[in-house]
């Protein structure tokens, strides 16, 4: 009797008995925005698909995911504290957010080399910027490429009063080409042939800006704010290495099922065709520009200062502290 009284003294001050069992792991809910609607960026499903695969799961984190309209914006309304990480933010949005003082930072990127471009249709092809003269030219505001396309024509040694610039929304801006009220529009090739494909164009061509000395890197990744980093990195390096399980699940030959997954999550925006294109597209420019060997989420610090100094020195964006105040790869996982 003695030696159960004992035990039970043991266990009840923690001895050398075997500890209960811990609790279930705590959940993260998350409020998450993306660059741009889905139905541009079908090729999302690159990320999304970790909402049905269970790979959010994994880490611990329930996101709940909101359609942005354009990557300037969604850093703005990320850096208030509306959302508490964007997918698919341009960096040129970012470098400009921060030199308006915004307090957020890219912690993984997710395209590593921007393919945009201006998107045109037959028969006004435009394949050289000097194409672009006496044009009309659909760009839409609160995006990346509003951002960076006058540094562009800088770069070219143009100018935007040698054409003429439309402020033309997102939605609707493949119908306005097509029907002949742009020359041409600013966006990104991978998203854009497919969809102008699924509407009836033909011979769809994008010049890309990297095809004309300038070469953005990377084009986009995952955007926090600096007092998320501070406060939560744990979370943090959960949602990264959520988001590179995804993305490695679709390499690995997994394009249609992941369009499949996304549009069980917005089924208005996802057309399989056009998902399957862009997202195909995608696949094979991160293949063609990642580093090997590498995390697809790691970035390039001679990226982003070439990327920076290309913004201040054509597109009148102040500098502001070095790289390490845009982005960070402490979160990355797997690193060698």
């Amino acid at each position: 009797m003695a030696a159960i009284a004992l035990t039970a003294v043991t266990l009840a001050c923690g001895g050398s008995a075997t500890p209960a069992p811990a609790g279930p792991a705590q959940v993260d809910s998350v409020k998450v925005i993306t660059g741009s609607g889905v139905a541009l960026g079908q090729f999302y499903s690159m990320m999304l698909v970790g909402v049905d695969k269970g790979f959010f799961k994994k880490h611990n984190i329930d996101p709940t995911f909101t359609e942005g309209t354009g990557s300037a914006t969604s850093t703005q309304q990320i850096a208030t504290g509306q959302f508490d990480f964007g997918i698919e933010i341009g960096a040129a949005a970012l470098i400009a957010t921060v030199a308006r003082g915004g307090a957020v930072k890219m912690v993984a990127q997710d395209d590593p080399v921007a393919p945009v471009g201006v998107l045109s249709v037959p028969p006004k092809l435009i394949k050289t910027p000097r194409d672009l003269i006496g044009k009309t030219i659909g760009l839409p505001p609160g995006t990346t490429q509003a951002n960076i396309f006058p540094a562009f024509l800088k770069a070219n040694n143009l100018q935007a009063t040698q054409m003429n610039i439309v402020n033309s929304p997102l939605t609707g801006i493949q119908a306005s080409l097509i029907q002949g009220r742009l020359d041409g529009y600013v966006s990104y090739a991978q998203s854009n042939i497919p969809i102008l494909n699924s509407l009836g164009a033909t011979g769809a061509y994008a010049m890309k800006f990297a095809d004309f000395g300038f070469k953005l890197s990377p084009d986009a990744g995952i955007v926090t704010t600096n007092d998320i980093i501070k406060s939560k990195p744990d979370l943090v390096k959960r949602f990264v290495a959520a988001i590179e399980d995804s993305i490695n699940y679709t390499l690995d030959g997994h394009v249609t099922e992941a369009c499949a997954s996304t549009a069980k999550l917005f089924p208005q925006a996802i057309k399989a065709d056009v998902c399957t294109n862009q997202t195909r597209l995608e696949v094979a420019n991160i293949k063609a520009y990642r580093a090997p060997g590498k995390p697809i989420t790691l970035m390039s610090d001679q990226g982003w200062q070439e990327q920076i100094n290309a913004l201040v020195t054509y597109g009148n964006v102040p500098k502001v502290g070095t790289t390490a105040d845009y982005y960070t790869n402490q979160f990355v996982p797997n690193q060698k």
